[in-house]
C-alpha cells in the first residue's frame, strides 16, 4: 500500500505544480492510516509508532 500511496501523492503534487491554466484547485486523497494500525495493533503499539511517523512525513511532503 505505501507504494501506490506514494504515487498517489507524487501526483497529487505534480497536478499542483501545472501551470496556472491547467493546475487543479483542489486534491483531496484518502489513506487507510493510522486507522488500519490502531485497529489490528493497537493504539500503543511499535507498527503504530511506526505508521505515525510514516503518515507525518507524508503530511511534510505536502
Amino acid at each position: 500500500l505505501t507504494r501506490k500511496f506514494d504515487s498517489i501523492l507524487k501526483q497529487i503534487i505534480d497536478w499542483f505544480r501545472e501551470p496556472v491554466e491547467s493546475r487543479i484547485n483542489l486534491g483531496v486523497v484518502y489513506y487507510s492510516e493510522p486507522d488500519m494500525t490502531g485497529h489490528h495493533h493497537g493504539p500503543i503499539s511499535d507498527e503504530m509508532n511506526k505508521t505515525l511517523k510514516e503518515c507525518d512525513d507524508y503530511v511534510g511532503q505536502l
